[in-house]
């Protein structure tokens, strides 16, 4: 499969000051390196702080990596591409009414990427916007509403809407329902798939929440402290889980049978390492029941199994 968006061993560091006063580097990317391809739908796991919102602001081009590549197409993003970056690649953020302009209406909200980006005449992007807004299930009346008449829900659709009108190859969706209500994340995420067949559109869906993932990416990339530990097609890693992180992830995800037991426990301790002063070796061993002395020594190298890459030391055990 061809990739139409390429990360490249990226990573990303941030200087902060610790509790002394004293500044201190957050390694918040670590040598990441993932694509997606034509129509693909990947997905990125990992508890907060992981680093997966930073890796989304690198893909969409709102950040710039400490070192590494992202590629369009095999063409480097520099900061003189951003715009017609911006066409190809485009958003839709956890918080649907914080992404919004309150100041606009929905209509005028949707049709924004075309305003911006002087695509089409100011007839055409009213009519692309009324058409997507139909296509999200949001009528036309709604069109000189405001963002805070809105639901969460609507607001979302609003989000997905304008997300389309430029007509991307990729959308990179940052936690794009954990704001919202149950039922109404069923319909969000129903929508998202149904629009998938008749775009062509490749996916990049972040969340912590594998079970979502299942339902809509075919590919899983799971991250630690600003790393890739486990990456391969969402079936073959959630069937068979070999990085103990993502066993973890997995088992959390409790089923909803009362009659059922509780999953074995993979963690050893509960607190996640500080990013400014992550552990040698093996970063998941201070976490890992199974952790050894190689697991202190070394850092483990990503090893293929099949479709999978896993990065532990005792992934074919």
């Amino acid at each position: 499969m061809n990739s139409v968006l390429e990360v490249e061993n990226v990573t990303r560091s941030f200087a902060v000051r610790g509790q002394d006063g004293k500044p201190k580097q957050v390694q918040a990317l670590r040598g990441v390196t993932l694509a997606v391809g034509a129509n693909e739908s990947v997905g990125i796991a990992g508890e907060s702080g992981c680093g997966k919102s930073t890796l989304a602001k690198i893909m969409l081009g709102l950040d710039t990596p400490t070192s590494g590549e992202v590629r369009m197409d095999g063409a480097v993003l520099t900061g003189g591409s951003t715009r017609a970056f911006a066409r190809e690649v485009q958003p839709i953020f956890q918080d649907p009414l914080g992404s919004l302009n309150p100041r606009r209406t929905v209509e005028q909200n949707v049709r924004l990427p075309l305003d911006a980006m002087r695509i089409g005449t100011p007839k055409e992007r009213a009519a692309r916007a009324l058409d997507l807004m139909s296509k999200v299930g949001l009528p036309e009346r709604y069109r000189h509403t405001y963002p805070s008449q809105l639901s969460g829900g609507q607001a979302q659709r609003v989000a997905i809407a304008r997300a389309l009108t430029p007509q991307p190859r990729v959308l990179v969706c940052d936690e794009p329902t954990s704001a919202l209500d149950t039922s109404v994340q069923a319909q969000i995420l129903n929508l998202l798939l149904a629009m998938r067949p008749e775009t062509g559109i490749s996916l990049v869906f972040i969340t912590h929440d594998l079970i979502v993932l299942e339902r809509m990416c075919e590919r899983v990339v799971v991250m630690y402290l600003g790393e890739v530990v486990e990456t391969g097609p969402t079936t073959e890693v959630l069937a068979t889980p070999r990085h103990p992180y993502t066993r973890m992830l997995w088992r959390s995800s409790l089923t909803p049978d009362p009659g059922a037991e509780l999953p074995p426990a993979e963690l050893g301790n509960a607190i996640t390492p500080d990013p400014a002063n992550i552990p040698s070796g093996c970063a998941f061993r201070t976490r890992c029941r199974h952790a050894t002395d190689l697991c202190n020594a070394e850092a483990p190298a990503p090893q293929q199994f099949g479709n999978v890459t896993v990065a532990c030391h005792y992934a074919a055990a």
